[in-house]
């Protein structure tokens, strides 16, 4: 408590007023985070058949890791976070590919850990099977490491290009699995995630800024890959792909009449540093939402900050036991 005096005392009022304005009621912005889905008990932990074929392909399909009811209030959510354009000047809420330019239309946009936001995330059925779902693959000491949602407007949806997770870790490496959820059916016509099985046995391959434009927030691999065994893999709302950081994936444009939304929540194992510095590609990037992120920490979004982490590592230790 001597730690948070001496920083609010560090953080002059106006920065503080305009802080709680932008991050909503203080209550939310500065509440500890609640233990993630605590109100669940976990009910489709994979079968020996799904865990052997997610380590030989490096992915498996899950048909129902929540249920359609979840998938739709979940939908409706992450709707009204989008509308009030929630982490928008945190840096969290941003266009992937677009260059993040503000006043044009969002081809693919991202909110980073969205429970920040909107605390009824932090207790889902999904959340619960996820958690259980990471401790059987990689360990009793698995832990949530990030969670996002990706939202592709109806017509104009764009593709999400090739790429490993890997790809984003510049100084740690550490195993990592993302369990990737739609919020409605998907199909290769609205962004079904596909991925080339095998790719993870495989070294970390060569990235760059999406487009090769320093601007954009995605990265897309440019080595020379085959697709020809691309496996592509439709969904119904509920079901979810789990995949390793090493693996490679795409999910397509979205063509169709609705907008489509994908939730996702990453686990790892406690990292390790790098011996060497394999991923030059991120020192390339100088993208908005680094800019708007830097701006909102001088004006006090340290504060949040620092109280989301100090929460959040509590609740890792809680989950690892």
């Amino acid at each position: 408590m001597q730690g948070l005096n001496y920083i609010l005392g560090k953080t002059r009022r106006w920065q503080v007023n305009e802080l709680i304005e932008e991050c909503g009621a203080v209550g939310q912005a500065l509440s500890p985070p609640v233990a993630a889905a605590s109100m669940y008990r976990a009910t489709l932990p994979l079968d020996a058949k799904q865990v052997a074929s997610f380590h030989e392909n490096g992915f498996v399909v899950h048909p129902a890791i929540s249920t359609a009811s979840e998938a739709a209030r979940l939908h409706c959510l992450l709707d009204r976070l989008l509308k009030s354009k929630a982490g928008i000047r945190e840096g969290t809420q941003f266009d992937m590919l677009n260059g993040d330019d503000l006043r044009a239309p969002g081809s693919s946009v991202q909110i980073c850990d969205p429970e920040n936001f909107e605390p009824r995330l932090r207790h889902t059925l999904f959340g619960t099977n996820a958690l259980a779902i990471a401790k059987q693959l990689l360990g009793p000491r698995a832990q949530p490491i990030f969670s996002h949602a990706i939202f592709k407007p109806a017509h104009y949806g764009a593709p999400t290009p090739w790429h490993q997770d890997d790809a984003f870790h510049a100084d740690f490496e550490y195993p990592q699995i993302s369990l990737w959820m739609p919020l409605q059916n998907v199909t290769a016509t609205n962004g079904c995630m596909q991925f080339i099985p095998g790719s993870h046995r495989g070294e970390l391959l060569a990235h760059r800024c999406y487009n090769n434009d320093p601007h954009a927030n995605a990265l897309e691999c440019f080595a020379e890959l085959d697709l020809s065994n691309a496996v592509a893999c439709p969904l119904l709302a509920g079901g979810c792909t789990i995949h390793t950081g090493r693996t490679l994936h795409y999910a397509g444009g979205n063509e169709t009449n609705a907008g489509r939304w994908a939730y996702i929540l990453a686990f790892y194992l406690p990292p390790r540093r790098r011996r060497v510095h394999a991923v030059p590609w991120l020192e390339l990037t100088r993208t908005a939402k680094m800019a708007r992120r830097r701006a909102w920490l001088r004006r006090g979004g340290f504060l949040v900050h620092w109280w989301r982490t100090e929460f959040s590592n509590r609740l890792r230790r809680a989950l690892v036991g």
